[in-house]
């Protein structure tokens, strides 16, 4: 059932603006605490700090094909106010007490409900916007989300040095309740079709859905290469900045700062692309860019062309996201779109996982410049994926 039918021009674009600012200050509070908790455990010592990052891991693996057949099974709007209350309360309950087990444990089932989170929005924003203007819906919201979390990096680091682990978590837990607020006084809502052929194993719908779309299989195995690229070319930078510029934690900053400012630029722009032709080589064109800006410091290790270049791979990176998600939108009944973008969700938590555990021993075999030449590659394989795919299509008559 699509609300946006009866909802005005105006009341869509409230309710977006509603929707984005909420998840835009939702990011500004989940990174505070996730660097004001990173910095608490760094004293217990590093496999608390590991354990950390396991438990926000494995809570994102449970919670993609959780996410998926929740929000194809139940009304949407409820289920993300529910999600989004959940969060905020797991967070206000480290207050009471604090100890690295219970942390790990907490921060499992705050990524899980995260992934219904995440996966539930996306699967509304049409039903805000309308299917024919989802592109502004997705736009907005990335946006939103990249200002959220630049805004979290610098609060956070003020945070982690002055005030302690204590306020960050009071403020991620309250920043997710102000956003369940906001969502309550949205009007539209996605209420999934419950037939009798949707009850056949729920589980794989999604992904059944991907493997017998070429379109979608296509698109999702190249955001898989982007994403492993993307998390090598950031374990690698850092070692980048510090052993091969022998610069200081400063200019790292500084160069997150510039992959945020891009990233900010490209989800603005990407809602000015329109159909489908003009949006499938704009990825094609942003996952190229996405190259040749991991690339660059690779082959220039000065901090102008790093900085040049991660401004560069910012904005290709999010116009990435942006195009994925209406991709997987246009491409999916909206009966399955939960668990598709659920499917989505997964291939990006195996690519990180992926990206992370390569990332370490590229670092350590190849050295920085090597992880970053070998994170460009990898996106090189992703334009090349995409490329093909679509050549392919278009001589088929179907893109």
């Amino acid at each position: 059932m699509t609300a946006a039918g009866t909802l005005t021009a105006t009341a869509r674009t409230r309710a977006l603006l509603l929707l984005a600012s909420g998840a835009g200050i939702s990011a500004l509070g989940s990174q505070v605490s996730w660097i004001g908790l990173t910095s608490q455990l760094q004293g217990v010592g590093v496999y608390a700090v590991t354990g950390l990052f396991i438990a926000a891991t494995a809570g994102n693996v449970v919670g993609a094909p959780v996410a998926g057949m929740l929000a194809d099974r139940y009304r949407n709007k409820p289920l993300l106010i529910t999600a989004m209350t959940v969060q905020g309360l797991l967070l206000l309950s480290l207050l009471v007490t604090f100890s690295p087990a219970l942390t790990w444990v907490t921060v499992a089932l705050v990524g899980t409900s995260g992934c219904v989170v995440g996966t539930t929005t996306a699967a509304l924003v049409p039903h805000i916007t309308g299917e024919e203007d989802s592109m502004r819906g997705y736009s907005w919201h990335g946006t939103a989300m990249t200002v959220g979390s630049l805004g979290g990096v610098v609060f956070g680091g003020v945070l982690a040095t002055t005030a302690g682990v204590q306020w960050a978590l009071l403020i991620d837990g309250l920043t997710s309740l102000v956003q369940a607020a906001l969502m309550a006084t949205i009007r539209a809502d996605r209420v999934p079709r419950r037939d009798r052929e949707a009850k056949t194993d729920e589980r794989r719908a999604g992904l059944s859905h991907v493997l017998r779309d070429v379109h979608l299989g296509t698109r999702l195995l190249a955001q898989f290469f982007v994403v492993c690229a993307t998390t090598v070319a950031f374990l690698g930078e850092v070692f980048l900045i510090t052993d091969v510029m022998h610069a200081t934690a400063f200019w790292y900053g500084l160069m997150v700062g510039c992959w945020g400012c891009g990233a900010l630029l490209g989800s603005t722009q990407a809602r000015r692309l329109r159909g489908d032709r003009l949006r499938a080589v704009a990825y094609v064109a942003g996952v190229a860019g996405l190259t040749v800006a991991l690339l660059a410091p690779a082959a220039w290790p000065f901090l102008l062309a790093n900085a040049l270049g991660w401004f560069a791979g910012g904005a290709c990176r999010s116009m990435t996201n942006v195009l994925t998600n209406v991709f997987v939108q246009a491409h999916t009944p909206d009966e399955f779109r939960g668990r598709v973008f659920a499917a989505a969700d997964s291939v990006t938590v195996v690519a990180n996982l992926v990206g992370t555990a390569a990332g370490g021993a590229l670092v350590a075999g190849l050295g920085p410049r090597g992880s970053l030449a070998t994170a460009a590659a990898a996106a090189a394989v992703a334009a090349v994926v995409a490329a093909t795919a679509h050549v392919l299509l278009r001589r088929r008559g179907e893109s």
